[in-house]
């Protein structure tokens, strides 16, 4: 062979193996993309790199610090084969992990470790004693070990200058994939633990909440017809609804993340359900001295919704629209069929303090605010439109914003599909505010609540409209005061110090001499599965702090309590 034949030769030989080395640098990136569990995927890329490598075993040892967790083995002999060679292996591996530094010992370099002697005198009869060993630490980008990769025995021979520098190769491709797999467990840790505080939150901003409201209404109920104690009272109720709303919009952006919100859609008009909630509203666009405008279709357009969240999407357009418009400005509220006919188009426009590129690229993300006029700042934490694009696509829509610049209003323009066919009648989705109070029985009425204050409170309020009423703060104590005052209804709060809500209730609805009576729970947390495990514990209704004295009296008068 010519010289020029076999520098040829010899260059294709390196190029064959840098595209072998490359594709087997892909397959390895691949297997631990594709898995979020970093050990099932090392257990693919160890053979992957012992198979390019030629070795006979091969293995990833993953530390933390000095200590090494586990192994993930890829190896032609029985698994036993590798348990005598631990004490062999801890020393070679220390010094690897401690100074980030490759090892490749020949046979006679282990000879020189007492541990491998005895390792291989116990290899004796076995298909492949050690004789060769290569390893190379998996160092993450900061420098910190991740731990080594380590390759025994390659065909009889050593293992070469070339094979440490195709070993670091992988070893690098192992230890970025590990580290972004650290990166991903620590991510999505972080998320669970402030989704896990957001609703501890809500729960503990919910208690004093519900003291305050209660109180307002013994107030409303105790108070003597003075005209500025009424404004105070009122002020402090409304206040008390917008700290609630503040409450539930951060909790619900948390409960769309987790995929935690399951929609109860009905057929309706939108037409009526957009119009209804508009007119809620009425009086705090008049309090901000707005106009309102509405251009909405004669004709109804048939949606499948949740009625609740659908409007609690416009409520929420129309607050950001007041918020962000100057005194004597204009809302509009637009609706109508889209020029698909499959679609129907609402639109809420004002004519505001708008919004720059910046602002309209990042408007729908959570906790994003525009910038307010200094006169016009009213707070808010920046939820509502993450809220709204949210609820709208659980609802198969989109919603989009435009505005032509600072000065010049804004638009957002929601999109829903129709449905195909009508209904009749449109259910009454404000009946529940409509109820009276029909029945003015007296009830006897348990209230089991830790928190002495709001227990007093609910109390006072509940004995002034008429009912014989007692009092207990834990769960334990309230079973057997049930037990002795016979119940008709019981208010439990879920969160006591003993026995939970949930417990109370299985035990009393045992109780056959108590007549079953009505179980109400009382508690901080309202998600779909707080409702559903009350339910299932024996409850008849949840209701959430802070909850409406007159909620309460609605529900003690539509109770079928004999």
């Amino acid at each position: 062979m010519s010289p020029a034949s076999f520098s040829t030769n010899r260059q294709g030989g390196r190029a064959r193996r840098s595209i072998m080395l490359a594709d087997a640098v892909l397959r390895i990136n691949a297997s631990l993309a594709l898995s979020h569990s970093s050990t099932s995927a090392l257990g693919r890329v160890i053979d992957i790199a012992r198979e390019f490598m030629g070795a006979h075993e091969a293995f990833v040892r993953v530390s933390t610090g000095d200590d090494w967790l586990r192994a993930v083995s890829s190896s032609e002999e029985p698994a036993e084969s590798c348990e005598y060679l631990e004490a062999a292996y801890a020393d070679i591996h220390a010094l690897v992990c401690r100074t980030a530094n490759p090892v490749r010992l020949s046979e006679s370099d282990l000879a020189r470790f007492p541990a491998f002697q005895g390792a291989a005198a116990r290899a004796r009869g076995r298909r492949f004693p050690p004789r060769a060993l290569l390893a190379v630490p998996l160092t993450a980008g900061d420098e910190s070990n991740l731990g080594l990769m380590q390759f025994v025995n390659k065909s009889a021979r050593e293992f070469t200058l070339y094979d440490e520098a195709v070993a670091l190769r992988l070893g690098d491709a192992v230890a970025s994939a590990m580290q972004n797999h650290r990166l991903y467990a620590e991510l999505q840790e972080s998320v669970r633990c402030k989704d896990r505080f957001l609703v501890t939150l809500g729960h503990e901003l919910r208690n004093p909440l519900a003291i305050i409201s209660t109180a307002t209404e013994l107030l409303r109920r105790l108070g003597p017809p003075d005209a500025r104690v009424n404004e105070l009272r009122d002020m402090i109720s409304g206040q008390v609804r917008q700290m609630n709303r503040l409450i539930e919009d951060l909790l619900d952006v948390t409960r769309i993340g987790q995929g935690k919100i399951a929609l109860r859609k009905e057929q309706c008009d939108l037409v009526s359900l957009v119009c209804r909630t508009v007119d809620d509203n009425r009086p705090l666009l008049a309090e901000s001295g707005l106009e309102l405008r509405m251009d909405v279709p004669d004709q109804p357009l048939w949606v499948s919704v949740d009625h609740a969240r659908i409007a609690q999407v416009v409520g929420n357009l129309l607050c950001n629209a007041i918020k962000f418009t100057e005194k004597g400005g204009t809302v509009t509220v637009r609706l109508r069929k889209a020029s698909a006919a499959e679609t129907c188009e609402l639109m809420i426009v004002d004519t505001g303090i708008g919004m720059d590129s910046k602002t309209l690229a990042n408007i729908f993300e959570p906790f994003h605010q525009a910038q307010r006029s200094s006169q016009r700042s009213r707070g808010g934490l920046g939820l509502g439109l993450a809220l709204v694009k949210g609820l709208v696509e659980l609802h198969g829509g989109e919603v989009r914003a435009f505005s032509e610049g600072p000065g010049c209003g804004s638009e957002v323009r929601i999109t829903l599909p129709l449905e195909k066919r009508s209904v009749n009648s449109l259910p009454d989705l404000h009946a529940h505010n409509k109820l009276l109070i029909q029945n003015n029985r007296s009830y006897r009425i348990l209230i089991i609540e830790d928190n002495q204050l709001a227990a007093a409170c609910i109390q006072m309020c509940l004995r002034e409209s008429g009912h014989v009423v007692e009092v207990t703060h834990t769960g334990s104590a309230g079973i057997e005061l049930a037990r002795r005052f016979h119940p008709e209804v019981v208010l439990c709060d879920i969160g006591l110090p003993d026995l939970d809500g949930y417990a109370v209730a299985r035990v009393l609805r045992r109780e056959e001499a108590l007549a079953r009576p009505r179980l109400i729970a009382i508690s901080g947390y309202g998600q779909e599965e707080d409702r559903r495990q009350a339910g299932e514990s024996g409850f008849d209704v949840h209701l959430t702090k802070p909850f409406d004295m007159e909620d309460l009296q609605r529900i003690l008068s539509n109770l079928a309590v004999p």
